[in-house]
């Protein structure tokens, strides 16, 4: 990272490169909304304008602290543990949610995160050890 910086840093101006620099920082967060963006468009029925902002911007929040979390564990590579925290991750912005939209609005945001959460659950279960104790 710090030499593509310093290669930069020859070719771009000192906005560009700032620029540059706040993009990488929220790259990530950029990815997961368009993802979150993508999923909704496909599940999310009644989901639009305001409200699908919200929710793909919530979620995408909730998912980074979950992977932050992840990878502070001791269990980074566990399968479980990363279902577990996506879950909770899902359930966060399920209650944050709801604190924040009309029953009308939360309502379609509740049947996505449902649906959702079943979707990863199912894929996850191919895992094999997911609801197993250890």
């Amino acid at each position: 990272q710090q030499r593509l910086l310093a290669d930069l840093a020859e070719v771009l101006d000192a906005d560009e490169l700032a620029a540059f620099t706040a993009y990488e920082q929220d790259k990530e967060f950029y990815v997961l909304q368009q993802t979150y963006d993508m999923q909704i468009g496909m599940f999310g029925s009644g989901m639009y304008g305001e409200t699908r902002e919200l929710t793909r911007e919530i979620l995408a929040e909730e998912t980074l602290i979950a992977q932050e979390q992840l990878r502070q564990s001791e269990n980074a590579m566990n399968h479980r543990e990363a279902m577990e925290l996506n879950l909770a991750a899902m359930e966060n912005a399920r209650a944050r949610l709801e604190a924040s939209l009309s029953p009308e609005e939360f309502r379609n945001v509740d049947n996505f995160i449902s649906t959702m959460t079943e979707m990863y659950t199912a894929s996850m279960s191919m895992f094999g050890d997911f609801g197993q104790e250890e």
